[in-house]
């Protein structure tokens, strides 16, 4: 009776954590990382539609927009590719798009990891000349080189900290700007609760925009914003579920230069989770080295490093666990077995005496008779 309810509770146990909000959406993820050559396939079909309409193209101005729609493209998916088409926007008509040929040129090298050179070239564009559109074209792309440096984990604290003075300059004038929309005015009023870490309030505008959200970028750079607020109010499971979300809207976009699978490997990793913290950090190093961005190529080897000597370490300590487990089943089984010996020898010498006893008890009535016989005889 005690062995079936131990039997039923462990299913229950078992149960419970396959169906579980963490295990749910990591098996979702899983699914998608299986199909994730689909994704790319449609990806690049769509881009080689545009190349192909920029090879006809006639006219220059719409030959422009099609080599920066190819770039902007190629950004998180192939770096080398986003900055060959940024050299091809300025060769058609350089003078007409310069300043928008200046900002492509500042996240090429921030995604090179020259962020000095990105934000000289920032510098040598006067805001006061700008038109108001100009003018939220000029901060989103300063904000996009600051959040590049914060990504990158080889940077000086000083450098680090006066990028994150920067960054908060530049959401401060973003939300100020009368042309933007309500959600990115949202977005950046979530960054900057999130800066100043009030990350409950950061996520509710973040919640507030996330579901009607379209663009499978926008989205996903959400989900990561959430996942970090989670990080910062200390809820485990919501961030691991956030990041696996958006990990799949990673996937789907697609992109090959992300931080969500990277961060939710070095996650798993600490929940013990070694063997999907094994195939997503292998799975981000080779979207990284797909897409040649050196950040994260980085950043990824030394995770992988990491958690292979984690997985190394959890798979020596099972051993040691199994190996002892074994030892003390084996001496268990050795020992009811001398027991079982035992008792069989002790049986067969019950066995023994009993039968010595009755044949000693034969003889006393054997005795009994010949006495009695005597006995009457005499008498």
């Amino acid at each position: 009776h005690n062995v079936f309810i131990a039997v039923c509770i462990f299913l229950a146990a078992f149960f419970i954590s396959c169906n579980s909000p963490r295990e749910t959406i990591l098996t979702e993820l899983d699914d998608v990382i299986l199909k994730k050559d689909s994704y790319r396939k449609s990806f690049e079909a769509r881009l080689d539609s545009l190349k192909m309409s920029l090879d006809s193209c006639s006219s220059e101005d719409a030959a422009w927009d099609i080599a920066y729609a190819l770039s902007s493209s190629y950004r998180y998916y192939d770096l080398d590719s986003s900055a060959r088409y940024v050299q091809i926007m300025k060769t058609l008509n350089p003078d007409g798009h310069k300043l928008r040929n200046t900002f492509s040129d500042v996240l090429v090298l921030a995604t090179k990891r020259d962020y000095d050179g990105a934000q000289h070239l920032l510098e040598s564009i006067d805001p006061a000349g700008l038109t108001p559109s100009e003018l939220y074209g000029y901060y989103r792309t300063q904000r996009l080189l600051c959040m590049s440096v914060k990504n990158d984990m080889h940077i000086d604290e000083a450098v680090m900290s006066r990028y994150n003075d920067l960054h908060k300059d530049v959401l401060k004038k973003i939300t100020s700007l009368e042309i933007i929309s309500e959600k990115e005015c949202t977005k950046s009023l979530a960054a900057l609760a999130y800066i100043d870490g009030d990350y409950v309030r950061s996520n509710n505008l973040y919640q507030s925009i996330y579901p009607e959200e379209g663009n499978l970028r926008s989205k996903a750079g959400i989900a990561y914003s959430m996942a970090k607020n989670y990080a910062g109010i200390g809820d485990d499971e919501m961030y691991i579920r956030f990041l696996a979300e958006a990990a799949i809207i990673d996937l789907k976009a697609p992109a090959r230069e992300y931080r969500s699978l990277y961060d939710l490997a070095l996650a798993l990793n600490k929940a013990g989770d070694y063997k999907r913290a094994g195939e997503y950090i292998q799975l981000s190093l080779a979207d990284a080295i797909s897409c040649n961005f050196d950040t994260r190529i980085i950043n990824s080897a030394e995770a992988q490093m990491v958690i292979s000597s984690a997985r190394t370490y959890n798979d020596r300590r099972n051993f040691i666990l199994l190996s002892g487990i074994f030892t003390l089943t084996s001496l268990l089984l050795i020992s009811i077995a001398l027991m079982l010996v035992r008792n069989v020898r002790q049986r067969r010498h019950l066995k023994k005496l009993f039968i010595a006893m009755k044949n000693l008890n034969a003889e006393l009535q054997d005795s009994n008779r010949i006495k009695d016989s005597y006995i009457s005889r005499f008498m």
